[in-house]
């Protein structure tokens, strides 16, 4: 991601403030009286911009920098670099002096060196073909019929169905978002059992039918995912906020025809790139926000929806922890099938790992997903976190 620059610009690093503050980066926000999550405008995760119309302007913001233990011009003047945050007009005024600072995608705009392919760094080829390979040794000694597994769990992705120029019907994109919610922290086996009732219960998947439902409707959902024991603590919630994102795909498919073009003009908006068009649906303040969708569900409907992307949950994400392919800030507690609490760059940055790895063993990515989800849940055989370290030795 990128963050747009104008006048005189104080950037800094995101990752200083969390190792030099107090209290880490929600704290600082909280201090500076930043809303979380922080408005886009102000950061992308990895940077955070002061905006000034001079040099001066800047003096109060540089003053907060170094009152948080950040250091900014090291060296003598000339010849130096900066540290943590730089101070800059423009690229062209740090040339050679802020190695972390590179260009944006879109012009005016600029980005951390390290967001440019962050997988790279610590998956290549080899690693990535070994630690697949023991993963499916694994999988065979569970159950050599997995693949199998695989395929049944293929059944609610429309990845071969997706085709340049061709649109998803209205109702398949409400069926791609409902499974969606129902993935929500549920065993997707019960949810397996009662598939086929679901057409019924749900007006054959109808958008616009579903965006007219109120909260008797839903509540009355909930009865009956409960007697079928498919139910879970989320799902009340789910549904009531899934009405009013169909609502919202209902008036965008009224005005422009598809509810499918909603997800081309956030792709359009992410630069061609599913996985920050997941980011762009699933997280506060942005235009594409769905309600009810955090970045992994909005990824699991964009998957469901014939889009090649992961879905980081809280399975893949200690797989990957546990890999050693993604550190994780926050995982205090790391018993035997205890997550990490990720943030929305680390989200990002798993989703990232999982494209990698997938290019680098040519799978897709919403497959290389489906495996390892397989190896972590209830569905499969339900790795420990320690058995999963093993596997990357």
């Amino acid at each position: 991601m990128s963050i747009a620059i104008e006048y005189w610009n104080l950037v800094v690093r995101v990752d200083a403030i969390e190792k030099h503050y107090a209290g880490g980066w929600v704290k600082f926000c909280k201090d500076k009286e930043i809303p979380l999550p922080a408005p886009s405008y102000l950061t992308d995760g990895k940077l955070l911009r002061v905006g000034g119309m001079s040099r001066t302007a800047l003096l109060t913001a540089e003053g907060d920098m170094k009152d948080a233990g950040l250091t900014g011009w090291t060296g003598s003047p000339g010849k130096g670099c900066w540290k943590d945050y730089c101070i800059l007009t423009d690229l062209a005024s740090v040339e050679g002096q802020c190695k972390w600072l590179v260009a944006g995608h879109e012009l005016g705009t600029v980005q951390l060196a390290s967001t440019k392919a962050p997988a790279l760094a610590t998956l290549d080829k080899q690693l990535a073909k070994a630690l697949w390979l023991a993963i499916e040794a694994h999988l065979d000694a569970w159950n050599p019929s997995w693949r199998d597994e695989i395929k049944k769990l293929d059944e609610k992705s429309q990845l071969k169905k997706r085709k340049p120029g061709e649109a998803f019907s209205d109702n398949d994109i409400f069926k791609g978002m409902l499974y969606s919610v129902l993935s929500n922290s549920t065993n997707w086996k019960t949810v397996m059992v009662i598939m086929d009732r679901l057409p019924s219960k749900f007006d054959l998947f109808s958008l616009e039918a579903y965006a007219a439902k109120d909260n008797d409707h839903v509540n009355n959902l909930v009865l009956w995912f409960k007697d079928e024991k498919a139910g879970s603590m989320t799902l009340r919630k789910g549904l009531r906020r899934l009405t009013e994102a169909a609502q919202r795909l209902q008036d965008w498919s009224d005005e422009h025809r598809t509810a499918d073009s909603y997800f081309d003009a956030a792709l359009y908006a992410a630069n061609n790139d599913p996985i920050q068009a997941a980011a762009l649906l699933g997280t506060a303040g942005t235009d594409f926000k769905l309600p009810g969708m955090g970045i992994p569900l909005a990824a699991e409907a964009m998957k469901n929806i014939g889009y090649d992307v992961a879905k980081p949950d809280r399975h893949i994400c200690r797989a990957l922890g546990c890999f050693g392919l993604v550190s994780y800030r926050k995982w205090a507690d790391q018993s035997p099938w205890q997550a990490p609490i990720t943030s929305i760059e680390e989200q990002i940055e798993t989703m990232r790992v999982i494209e990698v790895w997938g290019k680098l063993i040519e799978k897709p990515a919403s497959y290389v997903d489906q495996v390892i989800w397989l190896l972590c849940s209830t569905t499969g055989p339900h790795l420990e976190n320690f058995k999963l370290r093993s596997l990357n030795k």
